[in-house]
């Protein structure tokens, strides 16, 4: 009878084991499922590629949870995320420059400017040698922790070619995206077609051009059919992709001889924001050359007459451009195209209000070279009336030291230039 009743009892004990294994599975599945679901909302709509990658790496259950939700908006949120952390560097590099800048001697001991006849790249003065050192110890454009995670998304097996196009003109349409970044995609599939309209409205509107995708996919090597619209200009088609593909490589000046004031003026635009990707093996490099060539003989003088208009669009272009890259070569040939620009006979036209916003971007640049950026520019403002607004804009680039000291120098060389 003993025996019997501890039968029953062992066997009503291992019923309420199963039934506690039961409920705990239950639980388990259950805060599974409860993961899942948040994992599906942050992954959704806030999570980019970076957190997404520590995820994974924390265990192999959120791996296999990842992997199975990776798509095409988690990308487009990565490479902003890219875009973003770029700046956030830039802007870090333009700080120390400038805080060099201001520990330097006055600029007002620097060399001349150089003049609208000297070619691209010659004539600027050396920057200090606190702010060449600040430029040298900066960091890279893109943050190594987004960028590494961006290339870690791209290399997982869920993200295919099919999916990264499918957010192909998302990505174009995202905002000072660097060029390490925009090859990474291209390199992992992305195929989009670029067309005329395209590169042009966004290489005269804004300084968000799409010269770093252009880059991008010359130097992934991707043939020019596969990105290249059907209704790209071949004068267009010449400038994006000069000597990188052999078929498209003629001489610079036969390049850029014969075009009419409108079709240089597309070109050049063009050629600025390529010159601004400042990778030096991209078309960056060419673009420059391209550069050089139009504002010297014989294609000068289709520039020269240009009207007041396109002549704002591109002075304003260069303006912006200058303040945001920091290549040399691309930073000269900017500064450059401004100096040129500034003696074309329509630059008298130019609205005043525009002038002095121009002035105001460009001595709030960082580097030694902002001088002569800003120097044709005030040059232009000599003898207007300026309202009051308009004069307080321009005295405040007086206050700090950096500013002051760049506007001294400005203020010396604009005297020197009256009096010859």
């Amino acid at each position: 009878m003993d025996a019997a009743a501890a039968s029953l009892v062992a066997l009503d004990l291992a019923g309420e084991d199963d039934e506690q294994q039961d409920d705990e599975e239950q639980q388990q599945q259950q805060q599974q499922a409860h993961a899942a679901s948040a994992l599906d909302i942050c992954i959704e709509r806030y999570m980019a590629a970076e957190e997404t990658a520590r995820l994974c790496s924390s265990s192999r259950a959120l791996q296999q949870l990842c992997n199975a939700r990776l798509s095409s908006e988690l990308l487009v949120r990565s490479l902003v995320a890219a875009a973003q952390a770029a700046r956030t560097q830039a802007g870090a590099w333009q700080a120390a420059v400038s805080q060099a800048v201001a520990a330097a001697p006055p600029l007002s001991a620097a060399a001349a400017p150089a003049s609208a006849s000297t070619p691209a790249g010659a004539g600027t003065s050396a920057p200090p040698p606190a702010a060449a050192a600040a430029a040298a110890a900066a960091p890279a454009a893109t943050g190594p922790t987004s960028l590494q995670a961006l290339r870690w998304l791209l290399r997982q097996p869920a993200v295919t070619a099919a999916t990264i196009n499918q957010c192909g003109q998302q990505l174009l349409d995202i905002p000072g995206v660097p060029l390490a970044a925009a090859e990474a995609v291209v390199r992992a599939g992305l195929r989009v077609q670029i067309t005329g309209l395209q590169l042009v409205v966004r290489a005269i509107d804004d300084s968000e051009g799409l010269g770093v995708w252009v880059a991008a996919f010359t130097l992934a090597g991707v043939p020019l059919e596969e990105w290249a619209a059907a209704d790209l200009p071949a004068y267009l088609r010449q400038v994006c992709c000069y000597l990188h593909y052999g078929e498209l490589t003629p001489d610079i000046d036969e390049l850029v001889q014969g075009l009419t004031p409108g079709r240089a003026a597309i070109v050049l635009s063009v050629a600025l924001n390529m010159a601004a990707c400042g990778h030096p093996s991209s078309n960056g490099s060419a673009a420059v050359r391209i550069i050089d060539s139009m504002l010297r003989q014989p294609a000068c003088d289709t520039m020269r007459q240009l009207p007041a208009e396109s002549v704002k669009s591109l002075l304003s272009l260069a303006v912006l451009l200058h303040g945001v890259t920091a290549h040399p070569a691309g930073r000269s040939a900017l500064t450059h195209t401004v100096l040129f620009l500034s003696t074309v006979p329509a630059a008298q036209q130019l609205p005043t209000a525009a002038l002095v916003e121009m002035a105001r971007q460009a001595v709030a640049t960082a580097g030694a070279d902002r001088v002569e950026v800003a120097t044709p520019i005030l040059q232009l403002l000599a003898g207007r009336e300026l309202s009051a607004e308009q004069a307080a804009m321009l005295l405040s680039l007086l206050r700090g030291p950096a500013p002051a000291a760049a506007a001294e120098a400005i203020v010396e060389r604009v005297c020197q230039a009256g009096a010859a």
